[in-house]
Formats: C-alpha cells, sequence, structure tokens
C-alpha cells in the first residue's frame, strides 16, 4: 500500500436510532488521492470524519463487484480490535447535501494487502438518496440499484471478528458528494495508544529540567513543546530534555505514525510555576560596607550576597541602573 497517501484520524459520542455513535472532534479530511483501494486512507480508531467532495476513480475503476463502474469514489480500512463480546460496528454516511445519494460496499478478509474485492460483506447500492449505512434493523446484506419501498440505504451492521482487515468504498455519481461519517461508539480498531512518558507529574519548576519520552516501537514521531520551550520540536523518540523560560500551563504535543500508516496524537500537560520557595529559591544578605559621609555625598557603599537554589542565572539591578553585587 502506498505509503504517501495513507492517513489516519480520531473520535467522540452521538445518538441514531438505537445505536450509540462516537461524540468526538470531527476530523476535516480531503479525501482526493484515496480513489483506490491500494492508498486508502487507514483508520486507527472510530474517529468522526468529516470528508471534502471527491472527484474521479482512481487508476482503477472497476476494482469491485459491487459497484462496477466507478465515477467518484474513495477508500478506507482498518483492521479490528473488537473483543468477542461485542463483534457488531455500524457506521453512518451522512451527505452534506441531503439530496445527494452515495453508495458504499464493505469488503473482508485476513490480510489488508490482499482482499479480494469481488465478494462484499455489504454492498449498498440502493438510489436513495440521504442518510446510508449500517445500522440495526436494516437490510442483511445488500439493497439493488432501486428506490422503491424497502429500500432506504440502511443494511444490518458487519460482525467485526478480531484481527479481521476491512475495506470501505464511498461511491456517488454526483460531484457534490462531500459526507460525514460516524462510526457506533463499540468499534475498535487497531491502532497506535501512544502515552507520554515524562519525570514531572501535573506541575514543574520554571528552569527545571524535565525529559519526555515515547517507546522507540513507532515509524515516525512529531513532537511540539509548547511555549517557551528550550526545545521547539522533535521526531525522534527521545527522551527530550526540556526547560521552560516562560511559566503558565504548556500542552506537549506528540503524533506518532505506525509501520502500517496510522497517525495518531498523544498530549500531556503540565503547568510551570515559580517556585520561588524551593528550586528558584533566593535569600539576599546584605552587610553595610561605608556609610555615606555626607547627604550630597555617593560615597557609601552596600555589600550584598546572594545564594539560591535555582540553575537559572539572575542580575541584581541597583536603582542606578548599576548591575554590580
Amino acid at each position: 500500500m502506498s505509503d504517501m497517501y495513507k492517513q489516519i484520524f480520531c473520535l467522540f459520542c452521538f445518538s441514531f436510532s438505537s445505536i450509540v455513535f462516537t461524540t468526538a472532534q470531527t476530523i476535516a479530511i480531503d479525501p482526493n488521492g484515496h480513489q483506490d483501494a491500494a492508498d486508502a486512507i487507514i483508520l486507527c480508531d472510530n474517529n468522526t470524519l468529516k470528508v471534502a467532495p471527491f472527484q474521479g476513480a482512481g487508476n482503477n475503476a472497476t476494482e469491485t463487484t459491487c459497484i462496477e463502474q466507478e465515477t467518484n469514489s474513495v477508500w478506507f480500512a482498518w483492521q479490528s480490535e473488537n473483543p468477542i463480546t461485542d463483534l457488531s460496528i455500524g457506521f453512518t454516511i451522512t451527505p452534506d447535501n441531503p439530496n445527494t445519494n452515495l453508495d458504499f460496499a464493505v469488503y473482508e478478509g485476513s490480510d489488508l494487502n490482499s482482499l479480494d474485492f469481488q465478494d462484499p460483506r455489504k454492498c449498498g447500492i440502493s438510489t436513495c438518496s440521504g442518510v446510508t449505512g449500517t445500522v440495526e434493523g436494516g437490510n442483511i446484506l445488500s439493497e439493488k440499484k432501486e428506490c422503491n419501498p424497502g429500500n432506504n440505504g440502511i443494511l444490518d451492521p458487519i460482525l467485526h471478528f478480531d484481527g479481521n482487515f476491512f475495506y470501505l468504498i464511498v461511491h456517488s455519481t454526483n460531484s457534490d458528494n462531500g459526507f460525514t461519517i460516524e462510526f457506533t461508539d463499540n468499534a475498535q480498531f487497531v491502532g497506535p495508544k501512544p502515552v507520554i512518558e515524562a519525570s514531572a507529574t501535573s506541575t514543574a519548576c520554571y528552569g527545571q529540567e524535565i525529559t519526555f519520552s515515547l517507546p522507540e516501537t513507532y515509524a515516525g514521531y512529531e513532537w511540539s513543546f509548547g511555549e517557551g520551550a528550550s526545545i521547539a520540536t522533535s521526531t525522534d523518540a527521545g527522551p527530550h530534555t526540556i526547560t521552560y523560560d516562560t511559566i503558565g500551563e504548556k500542552t506537549i504535543e506528540v503524533f506518532v505514525t505506525s509501520p502500517v500508516g496510522c497517525r495518531v496524537p498523544a498530549f500531556f500537560t503540565l503547568d510551570i510555576e515559580n517556585c520561588c520557595t524551593s528550586l528558584n529559591q533566593i535569600e539576599v544578605d546584605t552587610t553595610l560596607v561605608q556609610v555615606v559621609s555626607c547627604p550630597s555625598d555617593a560615597d557609601g557603599a552596600i555589600n550584598i550576597e546572594v545564594t539560591t537554589t535555582s540553575p537559572l542565572d539572575y542580575e541584581v539591578t541597583w536603582s542606578n541602573n548599576e548591575t554590580t553585587e
């Protein structure tokens, strides 16, 4: 499968009929460049996807038996991670324009790169416009290319056995074909589940060294350490030793890419404090060296001694702008 086109996306919870759908942040994606199964968008979790209008049928317009001749199509693929106790997975495809007809087909196999597109698990080619997909109470396997009584574009959910691979093609003869796809809340897909390891918990001190890391098991890393970080970004697993020169809440973000092309984020929030009574504590002792001879003279002298546990440099500034101690 072509790596340059693989993408990944992630979501939340919503209600449709008797099935619970995820309600999360909706991810906007550009479907163009994913018109063939070989360039399918890889899904690593059940995020809601907001798909822009798509054009063309790619390099192979006859690769499925359900949709015999593609006009405009986009492909998705995923690997199931559903437990044996919860296998029935549904999804809805809602066109941006309710008068648009969208077809779909689902194929299943044990290998993402060698599925047979001649025997669909689901084939939804009803000519009815509006919402389509797989929902409890829908037709069992397929609908014909018509919109007669009994045709509503809805098929039964798919049984997702753990480890099996699935391809979904969404097809339209219309050019106004943008849509949103939502998966049921119980849908579990194989994908990275990164957790940032940090030497601090929820708070740290201004100037304190903090390390962040991830396991060296992913194919790619895209770190962003937040405002005031001594290192802004990085592209390896770490550990990364960071200090902050501003106080306040910091969000550390990393996108990881799995060997099969899944790209998912992980976040860590940290509050940077002054710590003036701990790490950055400063004590000042003063010693009178010489008393001013006369109010009009400038021959007085005071010596100060600064002690601090802070790893940061400090500067003494007098009222006359002198900076010596």
